[in-house]
């Protein structure tokens, strides 16, 4: 019973840092937008990288990257450390 409640509470923790670390309490890392899954296209990379910029154009206020982990293109909102900038 210990270990559960220990393991609860680092879980907590972790995302408590997370959510300093990233964007403080908005939630920007639940916010995030998938645009293209990489892997059901038929894209070269460099139509993939034509498209990052085509989404960053129309998405001025989001962060728009190649997701490896997700093989994905992503867009998440600008934190307002990007917009003092």
């Amino acid at each position: 019973m210990i270990y559960l409640v220990l393991f609860v509470a680092i879980v907590a923790k972790i995302i408590y840092m997370h959510s300093l670390i990233f964007g403080g309490f908005r939630g920007s890392f639940l916010m995030d937008e998938i645009f293209i899954d990489v892997r059901d296209s038929d894209l070269t990379l460099s139509e993939i990288f034509r498209k990052i910029e085509e989404i960053q154009s129309e998405h001025p206020d989001l962060d728009i990257f190649l997701d490896g982990d997700m093989h994905a293109i992503r867009g998440l909102p600008r934190s307002d450390l990007d917009s003092d900038l």
